[in-house]
């Protein structure tokens, strides 16, 4: 028997468990560089990444106390506002931030074990793990300064709506990652399309204060359902008719496959570029 035959995997399963650990390595390494590269090229990059949602959250809410509205279905508005600001700010940041992962890290690319898609992993990840560490100051500063907390009626409901938000914002991740490398101005009409998304979302207002027409075809945006689940499981609020977490899974998962199929089919393009 030949040495190469001897050192090589002996199957599929050591092969697939050798390509895992080499991937699991790479992405930990490009979440690290990522972190660094934000650390030392803004003293206040990481501070702003973290605080971005809180001030978009005091600006939302601070527009609605000043017109008098202090509560959306009996839920004081920053609470009932951040809800559905968490959902949104996944999905905006996989349209925003992620695509441009490729490009950021073209020059390693060059390496046989830094592949296109662990660069989108990794920033993915690493924009998800600054979402959660905002999100979770913003609920204590939430409950240490105004007493205002969720009341967590449904923890296993929530967890699958941010589940599901985070499947599709990978799909969009994918998607976006490749073609907007290959094509800038994907990337530019991404960013564009997800600054009036906030409104089409229900993020800052409730679907029971449009009138039935919009109403009607504001629950053709997936984003809508998660919203609206996310606030129904924390705050036990009625479900709205119509409201599932069917319809965005399915979107979750068609845009995921898309995704997948898209990186597939371009990932030498995408390190020629």
């Amino acid at each position: 028997m030949s040495t190469s035959a001897i050192q090589s995997p002996s199957g599929w399963r050591q092969q697939l468990a050798a390509g895992w650990q080499k991937q699991t390595s790479v992405i930990a390494a490009l979440i690290i560089k990522d972190f660094k590269l934000k650390a030392s090229k803004d003293r206040f990059g990481m501070i702003w990444l973290v605080v971005d949602p809180i001030v978009m959250l005091v600006m939302m809410a601070g527009l609605w106390y000043l017109i008098g509205r202090t509560e959306m279905e009996g839920i004081p508005v920053s609470l009932y506002i951040s809800s559905g600001l968490i959902v949104y700010t996944i999905l905006r940041q996989n349209m925003t931030s992620v695509p441009g992962a490729i490009k950021a890290n073209s020059g390693l690319l060059n390496y046989p074990q830094v592949k296109p898609i662990s660069c989108i992993f990794a920033r993915f990840l690493f924009e998800l793990f600054m979402l959660l560490i905002s999100a979770c100051i913003l609920y204590f500063v939430l409950w240490w300064s105004f007493g205002l907390a969720p009341k967590y009626n449904d923890p296993l409901r929530t967890c699958q709506a941010i589940g599901i938000a985070m499947i599709f914002g990978l799909g969009i991740s994918l998607l976006l990652g490749v073609y907007a490398t290959l094509y800038p101005t994907v990337g530019k009409l991404a960013s564009l399309v997800s600054r009036p998304l906030m409104f089409l979302s229900c993020v800052i207002h409730s679907l029971h204060d449009l009138p039935p027409t919009p109403r009607h075809y504001m629950l053709y945006n997936p984003i809508v359902h998660l919203v609206e689940t996310a606030r129904e499981s924390l705050f036990a609020l009625h479900p709205f008719p119509g409201v599932s977490l069917v319809y965005p899974g399915i979107w979750a998962v068609c845009t995921l496959g898309l995704g997948v199929i898209a990186y597939y089919a371009n990932r030498f393009k995408l390190i020629r570029e």
